[in-house]
């Protein structure tokens, strides 16, 4: 008999599983990856626009419009409210935020509780949407205006 080189059936066919097997975890360590950063961007951008609430509290008590339905006069309702992404960049407090992993602006709002006699400082958080990705896991804190008390909070377009 003579002897061949090469490699048997079988062999290949180990060589080809193995490099599946491996080509599966990093595939799912990248994916996993990508989704970490795509979190911690939004809760960044979300940090952002949060600590935008006292910059905007302070402009508007200075200079803003003390007429009915404005910022001063909603801060000084001490009644909770929201004042969308739209309207902080029509007034140029922020650009325009682009999904940074995909396409399409982000949507979102900041909610705004003013301090009242029983609590002696704001609250201010900002809630993110960029296509379909959340600043959680939870899609759900997205547009659930029940879950921020009172449920008929004023926005401010």
């Amino acid at each position: 008999m003579k002897s061949e080189k090469g490699f048997t059936l079988v062999e290949l066919l180990a060589v080809v599983l193995v490099l599946g097997i491996v080509a599966a975890i990093v595939t799912m360590s990248i994916t996993g990856i990508r989704k970490n950063a795509e979190k911690s961007t939004f809760a960044r951008l979300e940090k952002q626009i949060t600590d935008l609430g006292p910059q905007i509290h302070s402009h508007e008590f200075l200079v803003g419009s003390k007429a009915s339905g404005s910022y001063y006069s909603l801060y000084k309702s001490g009644s909770p409210f929201i004042i969308t992404l739209h309207m902080l960049q029509t007034n140029g407090y922020i650009d325009n935020i682009e999904n940074p992993f995909g396409s399409g602006n982000c949507e979102g709002y900041l909610y705004v509780v003013p301090a009242t006699e029983t609590s002696t400082s704001d609250v201010y958080k900002a809630y993110l949407k960029c296509a379909d990705t959340y600043t959680d896991d939870d899609a759900t804190k997205y547009n659930n205006n029940s879950r921020l008390s009172p449920a008929d909070i004023t926005t401010i377009n």
